[in-house]
């Protein structure tokens, strides 16, 4: 029963944030649209919209960066369980992003309109910018949604990850981080691997992330481990997190 009430809050909280993204997305669209029907016809107006779904996947990004402290908070209040706020994440994210895949793969079919109104407009999905172009058929409309879908959880899981490790870090761990994990991804590994190992670590992992993407149902595969680890991380971080003030 908590479990239940747990999820139908969180699901709440974020209605408003996500009403507020689809409006501005729309909005864009409706505005794209227009402009393209009223330049019809003219070859100086050109421009592209490419993977509108990429917006939905950084937005629940900084959801998951938003979801945990407070709510922390409010269920300890409220006598539920680190294990009932952890399983309602998990519930309430599968089916925000579940529901924004399938908002965006409809978003990106609309936005395809303006191609046809006005030639000088480009107009592709997330699927079609990492595999190229797609057969319009419901096979390729149901992957792009389980597509974006896996995406959204990696995202989602990743901020959600980054806000609970920050929570039970105390200032001087979070000002170490902070500093020392952009240096050393962006300055110490870079110049390591070049004077060092001649490029064969970022090299190693460039083959690593390629394979790892190279077909939707590999990215898919690869988006679901990552989840999952992250969110075992998350919980190993939520389970004994105390209440902070």
């Amino acid at each position: 029963m908590k479990l239940n009430v747990a999820v139908k809050y969180r699901l709440y909280d974020n209605k408003k944030a996500i009403l507020i993204f689809y409006i501005v997305i729309v909005s864009v669209l409706a505005f794209m649209f227009l402009f393209s029907a009223l330049n019809r016809g003219n070859h100086k107006f050109n421009g592209s919209i490419q993977g509108l779904e990429l917006a939905s996947a950084i937005f629940l990004f900084v959801v998951g960066l938003n979801s945990f402290k407070e709510i922390f908070r409010m269920f300890m209040q409220n006598g539920i369980s680190r294990k009932t706020m952890f399983l309602s994440y998990v519930a309430s994210t599968a089916a925000i992003c579940i529901i924004m895949a399938f908002i965006d793969s409809i978003l990106a079919l609309i936005s395809r309109s303006i191609t046809a109104v006005n030639g000088g407009i480009y107009s592709r999905g997330v699927i079609e910018m990492m595999y190229g172009k797609q057969v319009n058929s419901i096979g390729t409309f149901l992957l792009s949604i389980i597509l974006c879908f896996f995406i959204n959880i990696a995202f989602t899981s990743l901020g959600f990850f980054i806000t609970t490790l920050y929570y039970r870090m105390n200032k001087t761990q979070k000002i170490t981080v902070s500093i020392g994990v952009p240096a050393l991804l962006f300055v110490i590994l870079p110049i390591a691997d070049t004077l060092l190992l001649n490029g064969i670590f970022f090299a190693g992992l460039a083959g690593i992330l390629t394979a790892s993407f190279r077909e939707p149902f590999m990215c898919m595969l690869s988006c679901f481990v990552l989840s999952g680890v992250l969110m075992a991380l998350s919980w190993m971080l939520v389970r004994k997190a105390a209440v902070k003030d």
